[in-house]
């Protein structure tokens, strides 16, 4: 889709942009007080509203690192004219982590990832060159491949004019924290089809989106998603089958397989915190794509959004984002 077909399609295009980032801040805040707890697999006791969060002692509604993180890299591409600039990327990180940046908490970040916290702490000394290539190279190991960046990328999506443009800025983007390739690949796939996603493709296509990319994707993340070459593929997937945890290729895994194997944005949601572990953020990955695809914030149940907290964060967010696309 070339930008003067963007510029005729800006209705369209600044519905999704808008419901994709409410989305992501929406589920972020379902899973939030299902973190750390073990699945049920009884579907009657599926959580569907938004519960007091036991973890921090919040009460409903409130998003976590996931959305947090999200916006400062929003305003992040919006400062930056919808340009990677891993410098201001991270200093926002660290307002975050220090002073509650774009928490729902104010003056307080909460539950923070222990490698994201990690490489923060190098950038709070210097914000450098030195910084990035001393981070790609500590963090860059197999057993340091959580989401943490995956969980944030969704704003390359909603600025890029391209799909390459989103694919680049996404893994340039996991780099600030998540170095290792697996993790980078899988903000870029992500990105990907998030970005389809916004110019109107069905699920069919994101599919094949996805196929015609996964051989050049790492070895692990390609092993994982070589297999879902149909929604059927998905569909019949069982659930025990499916790992929430913190690993990107399982976080990545679980939140298609919740957005393929269901026909709405609310489905999806409750079947993918639900599955508990890390349900925020297996949450906030589904949600950012779910909602560039359904695409109207009517998808998004209205009895979650009047319960979230620092919604106007994300309100705010998502105009700087489609300001931007409606000036360049």
């Amino acid at each position: 889709m070339s930008v003067d077909t963007m510029k005729n399609n800006e209705p369209f295009l600044n519905t999704r942009i808008r419901t994709a980032l409410y989305g992501l801040a929406v589920c972020d805040a379902l899973g939030a007080p299902l973190e750390f707890q073990p699945r049920q697999h009884d579907r009657p006791k599926y959580v569907r509203d938004m519960l007091p969060n036991a973890n921090f002692d919040l009460p409903a509604g409130h998003f976590t690192d996931d959305a947090s993180m999200a916006l400062c890299l929003a305003h992040s591409l919006v400062t930056s004219n919808g340009k990677h600039n891993a410098f201001d990327q991270a200093i926002r990180y660290v307002r975050w982590l220090d002073e509650g940046y774009m928490s729902s908490v104010a003056d307080s970040a909460f539950d923070v990832g222990t490698q994201t916290r990690q490489a923060l702490q190098y950038w709070r000394q210097s914000a450098s060159a030195e910084t990035l290539n001393f981070v790609g190279r500590k963090f860059d190991e197999d057993w340091r491949c959580g989401n943490g960046s995956l969980m944030r990328v969704l704003p390359c999506a909603l600025v890029a004019k391209t799909e390459q443009e989103a694919v680049v800025l996404a893994k340039e983007s996991s780099r600030v924290t998540h170095p290792h390739t697996r993790c980078v690949d899988a903000c870029g796939l992500y990105t990907r089809l998030a970005w389809h996603a916004l110019q109107g493709a069905n699920k069919e296509q994101l599919i094949g989106e996805m196929q015609k990319h996964v051989e050049s994707l790492e070895v692990e993340l390609r092993k994982r998603l070589q297999q879902y070459d149909s929604i059927e593929a998905f569909d019949s997937k069982p659930r025990k089958q499916i790992s929430s945890s913190g690993y990107v290729i399982d976080s990545l895994e679980a939140a298609l397989w919740a957005f393929f194997a269901t026909e709405t944005f609310e489905a999806g949601a409750i079947e993918v915190v639900n599955l508990g572990d890390d349900a925020d953020t297996v949450g906030a990955i589904y949600g950012g794509l779910a909602g560039a695809f359904y695409g109207k914030v009517e998808c998004i149940p209205e009895r979650w959004l009047r319960d979230m907290k620092s919604f106007e964060l994300v309100v705010e967010a998502a105009q700087h984002l489609i300001d931007l696309h409606t000036r360049v």
